[in-house]
């Protein structure tokens, strides 16, 4: 027995309103050729006003700030990342 397989194609695409144009329009239906597809369209999250207006989040980047102001900063190489990551991962298990 032949059974088809359904393939399901997911695109985000994140543009200014301003951008959305013909050309746009046409992308979309080259992409898409010969499908149905679903259109839903959310404003996008500014990040910058969503970690400033997040109590825990504020705290969390003043906390950051006053860290680079005092130089109380930690660099690591890549290797050194890589141990301490595999340090710590084995600890939790």
């Amino acid at each position: 027995m032949f059974v088809k397989k359904l393939e399901i194609m997911t695109t985000t695409f994140e543009i200014d309103v301003s951008e959305i144009d013909a050309s746009f329009v046409r992308a979309i239906k080259n992409l898409f050729k010969n499908r149905r597809i679903k259109v839903t369209i959310e404003s996008a999250i500014d990040e910058t006003d969503y970690s400033v207006g997040h109590q825990p989040s504020r705290e969390q980047l003043y906390k950051s700030l006053l860290e680079v102001s005092n130089n109380d900063i930690v660099y690591f190489n890549q290797q050194q990342f890589d141990e301490l990551s595999d340090s710590l991962l084995k600890n939790s298990l």
